[in-house]
């Protein structure tokens, strides 16, 4: 949501920095002069965004295609929160007994050898479900245990995580924590 009001701002600005540019910079009131700063920083903050909007895709696309025998990439998110039994048409009493679901995804990428020369990616895909809907790091962290303890992931000796910067259970000390016990543990 944060980010497409900052698409939106940087678009909104990159306009006003158009239309102050038609101007003699001496033709302009200190109060335009202003504005026209302001635009000029939001601006370079959105530039400096997209960049690394870019960087990241590009990293994330290199660490999929480097993907060696042993590694695994995870990628891992909530989705948004579902109702079960719900339907477009209900009555007062059945939308109000219908709890919601808290889903949290966890995509698996690893490399398979097929032959001497050949390896194939394969994609696995993993839901969580609770009823818990807060989305705190210790529901990420069971999660995560949960899935390492399949026998699968015992034959990795590399594991790579990719998650957004959410605040309240990826941007976390604890979760940092987290994976600096994740890697005492291999």
């Amino acid at each position: 949501n944060n980010l497409f009001i900052f698409y939106v701002d940087g678009k909104k600005n990159i306009k006003t920095l158009c239309y102050y540019h038609r101007f003699n910079e001496e033709d302009l009131s200190e109060d335009q002069k202003q504005k026209k700063q302001q635009a000029q920083q939001k601006v370079f903050q959105y530039c400096q965004h997209e960049q690394r909007f870019q960087q990241n895709i590009n990293y994330y696309k290199q660490n999929i295609q480097n993907l060696k025998e042993g590694e695994c990439l995870f990628v891992i998110d909530f989705k948004e929160n579902i109702k079960l039994g719900a339907c477009s048409r209900e009555v007062q009493q059945q939308y109000y007994t219908n709890h919601p679901i808290s889903v949290f995804g966890v995509c698996v990428m690893y490399q398979i050898k097929i032959s001497d020369s050949e390896t194939r990616l394969v994609r696995e895909y993993y839901d969580f479900i609770s009823t818990v809907l807060n989305h705190d790091t210790q529901f990420v962290r069971e999660c995560i245990m949960d899935l390492l303890s399949f026998s699968l992931f015992f034959n990795f000796h590399s594991l790579v995580f990719w998650l957004d910067g959410g605040p309240h259970h990826f941007r976390t000390y604890e979760m940092i924590y987290s994976f600096i016990t994740l890697t005492e543990l291999g």
